[in-house]
């Protein structure tokens, strides 16, 4: 069978698709989301959680939605950030902040022994899986991020979304 041009074109951009890059695209999502999952659950006061392509969805009242999405700030592969996204639903997206972890957490991790200056939490993508690298957070930690984009989403929301999130919550 003869392929056209076009097709071999079309076909060699796509380049193949291994099993092994597929799980790394599986890995890549579940871990983000795991992640921010652990945040969101604290008490971030969205509705209808939504966790797709390693980033976190909810609903914040008044066709406004949250996007969040750990994120690199200048080196390949370190995931340093958290970027939240306030997005209008038929508008496209309205605000948007960046919160650096050590700032939120500090940087209670590991010393550089060449410096001794504090290394910064981030998450890391070493031969092809992601993790913590030096510091992994725990729930103090998780409830700092959490308090953090809870302040952000209060900014946007109303008093009466705040009640009806503050009672499903109670629920």
């Amino acid at each position: 069978m003869m392929l056209r041009a076009s097709d071999q074109a079309a076909s060699f951009f796509q380049g193949p698709k291994t099993e092994k890059h597929a799980e790394k695209e599986r890995n890549t999502m579940s871990f983000f989301e795991n992640e921010l999952q652990k945040i969101v659950c604290l008490g971030v006061p969205v509705s209808d959680p939504k966790y797709v392509g390693g980033a976190f969805y909810g609903n914040l009242g008044a066709n406004l939605r949250l996007k969040l999405q750990f994120i690199t700030q200048g080196t390949h592969a370190h995931y340093e950030a958290i970027k939240a996204t306030v997005i209008k639903r038929n508008d496209g997206p309205v605000d948007s902040a960046v919160f650096n972890l050590a700032d939120v957490i500090g940087t209670p991790g590991m010393k550089r022994p060449t410096s001794g200056t504090a290394l910064r939490p981030h998450i890391w993508e070493y031969n092809d899986r992601l993790d913590w690298y030096s510091y992994h957070p725990n729930a103090k930690d998780y409830k700092a991020l959490c308090d953090t984009v809870s302040d952000y989403c209060s900014v946007f929301q109303t008093q009466d979304m705040d009640q009806g999130m503050q009672m499903s919550q109670q629920l």
